[in-house]
């Protein structure tokens, strides 16, 4: 995860003298700068999720111990 925000920031932080080289630069990069945003938004969803799966886990292993148990 770490290299996908230095990746990015670099994307962003690219030397651009004017409004218009600015412009121009994200325009070209804005794919990429996407891909990037949509990888951090599914693992931000896969990490809650998982915290969500281990919360419930947690409580059938408490409601039902003989039935379920942790490993």
């Amino acid at each position: 995860m770490e290299l996908k925000v230095k990746s990015m920031l670099k994307l962003i932080e690219e030397d651009a003298y004017s409004f218009a080289k600015r412009v121009e630069m994200f325009y070209k990069k804005r794919h990429e700068l996407l891909n990037l945003v949509e990888e951090f938004y599914m693992a931000e969803r896969c990490s809650h999720i998982s915290g969500k799966f281990h919360n419930a886990n947690s409580t059938i292993a408490t409601v039902f111990p003989k039935q379920f148990s942790m490993a």
